[in-house]
């Protein structure tokens, strides 16, 4: 488990709150619009359509860097599948008002859900001249087929990578002393003052994407105390689970980064009410590379003659996993290659000047708003 994390690349976001619009995992794509856009929250929300390649990642960009020089704050929701594209940006003004601006094609379709008096489609579509796009109908129709083929087999291959990283924290549920590990959390968070109300919320900073995989450092990067957990055989997400149980206890809002390719399984935690984050070292580059006040060594908690008693057995999961993630990582790339020849038939059809004037509008817009 330690060598299929190490593969992790740390990824440096534009804005201190950076994260992934959703996760390519054991369970197909899952998105972070549901928890993190809801419309009904936001003063407007922008919601952009159009094929790869019609600049819809650039689009929200500029948006984003013209309100921020007007004084608003910026979060980044990166894509997935691939982190130098923007999937979505949320502004937030001085008053506390909200925009966001997002991408509403697959896999994470979006449509207005008050359509006018909050939600408005962009359709970066009408600056496409067709026949260029009819000419191409052949190449089009190939490559979308081979980018499904790809992410459909990506998808088989977490699937079976999920169903082997839950046997083997099975096997290794047995191996942990759970009462002492779980008196180490409480101690962790005692140090810190109780919540208002506690709540979860789930924050993507990990992606297996198209590039390979990589890990953003955004807990880390917004918390004033910071704790690491010096992982040992893949036990770390049961201590970041048992200070989640802390956390509740103590009614403490916590927002949840999943390891890379779950959905469920915990990362690293960030309680913003304390500034306080948890996450596993072993798990990235990111947070080894941010000073911490404390660690926390899994060697403590660990039954050693239990541990010795399925040791093989740990190892051969290790091996299974690390072939999976290796197979999705190159379906990916795959599905990289097709999405690239994509996004060039459409850029060579586009009007750009078009898209410019219409995000000039928008921007605008967004300032009087803010």
């Amino acid at each position: 488990m330690k060598h299929l994390y190490s593969r992790m690349v740390p990824l440096s976001g534009t804005y201190v709150e950076t994260y992934f619009a959703g996760a390519n995992t054991a369970r197909g794509f899952v998105s972070a619009y549901p928890s993190m856009i809801r419309e009904g929250d936001f003063s407007r929300v922008y919601i952009l359509k159009g094929g790869s390649g019609t600049g819809k990642s650039s689009f929200m960009k500029a948006c984003a860097a013209r309100a921020e020089t007007a004084g608003a704050s910026v979060t980044l929701l990166l894509c997935s599948s691939d982190p130098t594209s923007a999937d979505a940006v949320i502004l937030t003004g001085k008053d506390g008002r909200r925009i966001a601006i997002l991408d509403g094609t697959a896999p994470h379709t979006a449509d207005p859900a008050l359509p006018g008096a909050v939600g408005e489609i962009l359709n970066l579509g009408q600056f496409w001249r067709p026949e260029t796009l009819i000419g191409a109908r052949a190449e089009i129709a190939q490559g979308n087929a081979k980018k499904r083929a790809a992410y459909a087999r990506t998808y088989r291959y977490l699937a079976a990578y999920g169903e082997i990283t839950s046997a083997s924290r099975e096997l290794l549920a047995d191996c942990l002393l759970h009462e002492k590990m779980q008196a180490a959390a409480k101690r962790l968070l005692s140090a810190f003052p109780r919540g208002g109300g506690y709540s979860e919320e789930i924050r993507y900073t990990s992606a297996v994407s198209m590039k390979g995989m990589f890990r953003l450092g955004t807990f880390s990067h917004l918390a004033a105390s910071r704790f690491t957990v010096a992982d040992a055989y893949g036990c770390a997400p049961f201590f970041l689970d048992a200070v989640r149980k802390a956390a509740a206890e103590r009614h403490c809002p916590t927002l949840i980064a999943p390891a890379p390719g779950e959905t469920e399984t915990p990362l690293e935690l960030y309680l913003p009410d304390a500034h306080v984050s948890v996450c596993s070292v072993s798990a990235g580059l990111a947070c080894e590379e941010t000073e911490s006040a404390h660690t926390v060594n899994m060697q403590r908690f660990i039954d050693r003659r239990a541990l010795a008693a399925c040791r093989v057995r740990l190892r051969f999961a290790d091996r299974c996993r690390e072939m999976l993630m290796e197979g999705a990582l190159e379906a990916l790339a795959e599905a990289d290659s097709a999405h690239f020849a994509l996004e060039e038939i459409y850029k060579s059809a586009m009007d750009f000047d078009g898209v410019r004037q219409l995000r000039e509008e928008i921007a605008a817009q967004i300032l009087r708003t803010l």
